[in-house]
């Protein structure tokens, strides 16, 4: 008896090692079923992946053609108020209907832009000047915080100074609508020393004078809103300081025609 135990021992021992033998990657039953998951996880990613391109993709399109209807929208009421200037009732009735309109568009706008920084390819695409343009156009709607927080975004993105100061300028401007004296002058003076920073410090000279211009001039246009005469003609000289510094050009002759302007309107100013 006990040498057949010891046979029936080593039988079992032997059919043991030979289970073990068997990896898993060569047994049929584990090796086709866990092949069949990955493949299906595979095809689930690349169709995932694939969608949220194409609905990236789409997103694009749609947000270009909407920006592109705001712009045409509002080069379109420009001519329209020229060629109604003195008839204003029409103007009136145009007026709502592009205000109606422009806000619906903005609105659409926005729900693109949420959408795009919100998925998988959009995040962090959405263009300086496109935050910019819809800033304007939620700002033209009343839609202050929203305008805003735009702006902002507009901002922090931007890769050119002159989107960077503008849209500083505008923060202040819905600031100074909001009646925020501080907040406004503090976007003003940020916007005046755009330049001061690393980011835009190698931009080429007429650039920056031609930006710092705009901004001073802007700004004595807010501290005029303000009813502070004396700020209004320290920025008005500090724009008389850079225009002989800019070359002769139709941009050195717009800035000079609006200093004019803002000196003739601040000359009794405070008497």
């Amino acid at each position: 008896m006990k040498m057949e135990d010891n046979i029936t021992t080593i039988a079992e021992t032997d059919s043991t090692q030979k289970k073990e033998k068997l990896l898993w990657y060569r047994n049929v039953s584990i090796l086709i079923p866990l092949v069949a998951l990955v493949f299906t996880v595979f095809t689930s990613l690349t169709s995932y992946i694939k969608g949220s391109h194409d609905d990236y993709l789409a997103s694009r399109i749609e947000l270009r053609t909407i920006i592109s209807e705001i712009v045409k929208m509002n080069e379109d009421f420009a001519e329209i108020t020229k060629k109604y200037a003195n008839d204003s009732n029409t103007i009136s009735a145009l007026s709502a209907q592009y205000n109606t309109k422009n806000s619906i568009l903005s609105q659409q706008a926005l729900a693109v832009i949420n959408r795009l920084e919100s998925s998988l390819f959009g995040k962090n695409t959405v263009l300086d000047v496109e935050y910019m343009a819809i800033g304007q156009a939620l700002s033209s709607s009343y839609m202050y915080d929203e305008a805003l927080e735009a702006y902002l975004l507009s901002y922090s993105r931007a890769t050119d100074s002159t989107i960077a100061a503008g849209s500083l300028r505008a923060v202040a401007g819905i600031y100074m609508i909001k009646g925020n004296v501080i907040e406004t002058r503090k976007m003003m003076g940020e916007a005046a020393n755009i330049y001061l920073g690393p980011k835009f410090s190698g931009e080429i000279e007429f650039k920056k004078l031609v930006t710092n211009a705009n901004t001073y001039l802007q700004w004595a246009q807010v501290e005029v809103g303000f009813g502070d005469c004396k700020a209004a003609k320290e920025k008005i000289d500090a724009v008389r300081l850079l225009l002989p510094q800019i070359p002769n050009s139709p941009v050195k002759n717009q800035l000079v025609a609006q200093s004019k302007f803002l000196i003739g309107a601040t000359a009794n100013c405070g008497s």
